[in-house]
């Protein structure tokens, strides 16, 4: 009779029946899970009141959020879909059917297996479609389109690599105890052992990461990147199961464990079906690797350098030798086989013996695998610490901007290496404490010799330290580089850019008013020099010393720098960017005028049992001070504290700090908020002296807490609200003056006249 050698699309018809009940379960499992989390946004965002909605901030969705419900899915549902299509494997008589049909062993491997991906490719194209379509329909939410077709391929890559183990595992074993065990061998096992080499070496050399030694790349295997992204030191890669050399690692391995899956299935016997091992040599070589992972544990302690107690030891070896034994007489049910399998044991500690070998010899290596000046090219370093950090500790565009670019100044690769020696020779002392010291930063850098060869290394290095060449310090060799300096004082481009917003509380931009800021904020970003830059940036430390940073005015920008997504805070700052502040002042006072909040905060500090005034000289941030007074229609007296002041006016070299002003100077203290009222105006010019900003808190619900007839506590219910004024010089002298009366200060100096 003849064989159909390939392909039938009857047999598949027949898988897709016979697994249409799991496959649509795992579909609508994979699209909950993937949109779940979307669609719960969508609804409470759109279910929210104007003014609650203006007020939540704009969230990005980054590749882990978004893909990580459907790659989940992947891990099992593959396996199962296997598992049922070639379960004949398992059952001789079933086997023996499968061995007489008029289709050959290919036909039937070819074509299950495609049936089994077909169930995977759906489910992976659905949810991903619809969690993308659902992110992007819910508001304040970004989420970058580019992530779609790289999630889906990444996706398909994991089904098919996880199916091809799982046809391996088919094809090696005749039971589904067998089956599941290898399969999960062949997942894990590689890339544990490979991660705790990596790890071991990494924790005992201090100042490298071998896992990025090209094939040992644990990022590679898709089966473990996306539990283990921005694990790294030296380059963080937030989207490793998008890049490309994830995929075609993974893939040529899906291909290499399929083909072999092809082979042992081809030539496996019907009479296998049933058996622990189809085939001789198998059942010793998964005893043993069983045996070696609770030993691994102890190798790993002992490469790491760690000190193992002699509890540790005893049940790192009775685990193994229960996991041995046991696996052995589970699966062959014979006492005498077991019996025969002792003397093999010690392979399983041959082979941890190996591997604690292996990891002292490559510390050693990489300890002494030190590059002359003139055998390196060029440096990359990753700031991977405060250097290139702002005031926001995740703002992060200059950082993935910078990381990528390669440094070949000659006195910049003379000084790297030195520090790199120096850096070494602590490590061989053991002596580390020196690079605690204020003058050391640790950078993450690639040397790139000439030969080809990459050496990535973490150096401390002295930025304190002159060059005994010349006088530049350690930041000149950085801002020579001119791809550097172009890359850290300029904005985030166009293509970059997926949200702007204003960091204004109660104030909503319509997109094209924030636009029109953005485009005024470029030109006077663009024209300012780079220690404005990088004051503008709040990337300067003298930030503190020129403002208050709660009460800064910020552009945020939200984008993606590739695949990674980023955050970037932009001050808007009075004299470095008077435009867009000027700009910025106009619309906010007059959508407050508009929306009539000087007749609304009237109002409530008349009424309100309580009342607070924030008080920000935008000028001279030495001028501040908080105000806090409940009416006089409060209450219980002893209950309610007394007015207090907090602050400090330089102006007039004054400091408030009185939290039990008597309740008499009430109605003088109303005065000062009058004045900061009165004085609100859509006319507000930040070129005016005394520009201020006032956040104004009033309580609306004043709730008592009862214990019997006995007030026990209270809680309130606040409304703020931020404006800028420009007083004058006698508004700010009144204020001063009340201040003064009401107060026990000390220190007071009249103002000149």
């Amino acid at each position: 009779m003849k064989r159909n050698k390939f392909f039938s699309p009857a047999l598949m018809l027949e898988g897709i029946k016979q697994t249409r009940v799991v496959g649509i379960c795992f579909a609508i499992i994979s699209v909950l899970a993937s949109c779940g989390y979307p669609l719960l946004r969508l609804i409470s965002y759109a279910s929210m009141d104007y003014d609650t909605l203006k007020a939540q901030p704009y969230f990005t969705i980054d590749i882990a959020t978004f893909s990580m419900p459907i790659f989940l899915i992947q891990y099992i549902m593959p396996i199962v879909m296997i598992f049922l299509l070639f379960n004949f494997m398992n059952i001789r008589k079933a086997s023996d059917f499968y061995h007489s049909i008029p289709l050959s062993k290919t036909c039937v491997y070819l074509t299950y297996t495609v049936t089994a991906l077909i169930w995977s490719i759906v489910t992976v194209v659905v949810s991903t479609l619809l969690s993308f379509t659902i992110y992007a329909l819910s508001l304040k939410t970004v989420i970058n389109i580019e992530f779609i077709w790289p999630t889906i391929i990444s996706s398909i890559i994991l089904a098919m690599l996880v199916a091809s183990i799982a046809l391996l595992a088919k094809g090696l074993s005749g039971t589904i105890f067998t089956n599941i065990i290898i399969t999960l061998i062949i997942m894990f096992l590689p890339r544990v052992i490979i991660l705790l080499y990596t790890t071991a070496i990494n924790t005992s050399v201090k100042i490298t990461d071998v896992s990025f030694m090209s094939l040992t790349d644990i990022y590679n295997n898709i089966i473990f990147a996306p539990f283990i992204y921005n694990n790294s030191f030296l380059i963080e890669k937030t989207a490793p199961i998008l890049n490309a050399s994830t995929q075609w690692y993974s893939l040529i391995l899906a291909i290499i464990y399929f083909v072999i899956g092809f082979f042992i299935h081809k030539f496996r016997k019907s009479e296998s079906a049933g058996k622990s091992a189809a085939y001789k040599g198998v059942q010793p070589v998964v005893r043993i690797l069983i045996g070696s992972i609770p030993l691994l544990l102890i190798s790993f302690s002992l490469a790491c350098g760690l000190k193992v107690y002699t509890e540790f030891w005893l049940i790192g070896i009775l685990v193994s030798l229960l996991a041995y034994f046991l696996y052995e007489l589970i699966t062959t049910k014979s006492a005498k086989k077991l019996l025969i399998s002792i003397p093999f044991y010690l392979i399983a500690i041959l082979a941890n013996a190996i591997f604690i070998i292996a990891c002292v010899s490559e510390r050693n290596f990489i300890l002494n695998d030190i590059p002359e000046p003139s055998e390196i090219s060029s440096v990359s370093i990753s700031y991977n610490n405060d250097y290139l950090n702002t005031v926001y500790i995740n703002d992060n565009y200059y950082k993935y901007k910078t990381e990528n670019i390669k440094f070949d100044d000659k006195e910049l690769i003379k000084c790297m290496q030195s520090s790199l020696v120096e850096t070494v020779e602590k490590v061989k002392e053991d002596n580390f404490s020196k690079f605690y010291s204020e003058n050391y930063i640790y950078y993450d850098v690639i040397f790139y010799c000439s030969s080809g060869r990459d050496i990535k290394r973490r150096v401390y290095v002295n930025v304190g330290k002159s060059n005994e060449n010349n006088d530049l310090l350690f930041d000149s060799y950085i801002h020579k580089n001119k791809e550097y300096e172009n890359a850290i004082y300029s904005l985030p481009t166009d293509k970059e850019l997926k949200s702007i917003n204003i960091t204004a509380p109660n104030i909503d931009f319509s997109k094209d008013e924030l636009n029109e800021l953005w485009k005024i904020y470029k030109e006077e970003f663009n024209s300012a020099s780079n220690e404005d830059k990088n004051m503008l940036s709040y990337r300067d430390n003298d930030i503190y010393n020129n403002y208050n940073i709660d009460n800064t005015t910020s552009i945020v920008t939200i984008g993606y720098v590739g695949m990674n997504s980023f955050s970037q805070h932009y001050l808007i700052d009075a004299k470095i960017t008077p435009k867009t502040y000027n700009k910025y002042l106009d619309k906010t006072m007059s959508k407050l005028i508009k929306d009539n909040i000087v007749d609304t905060v009237k109002k409530n500090e008349s009424s309100a049992e309580y009342f607070r005034l924030d008080f920000s000289d935008l000028k001279n941030k030495d001028n501040y001070f908080t105000l806090e007074y409940y009416n006089d229609n409060v209450g219980d007296e002893d209950l309610m504290m007394n007015p207090s002041v907090d602050g400090t006016l330089k102006r007039y070299n004054v400091n408030y700090t009185d939290s039990g002003i008597d309740k008499k100077y009430i109605s003088d203290l109303r005065k000062i908020s009058n004045i900061i009222i009165n004085a609100i105006s859509e006319d507000v010019d930040v070129e005016k002296d005394n520009l201020i900003q006032c956040s104004l808190s009033t309580n609306v619900n004043l709730e008592y807490s009862y214990d019997g007839d006995r007030i026990s506590g209270y809680s309130m219910n606040s409304q703020s609200q931020t404006v800028y004024v420009n007083i004058t010089d006698e508004q700010y002298d009144e204020i001063n003056r009340i201040l003064s009366k009401c107060s026990n200060h000390t220190n007071y100096v009249e103002p000149e006249n």
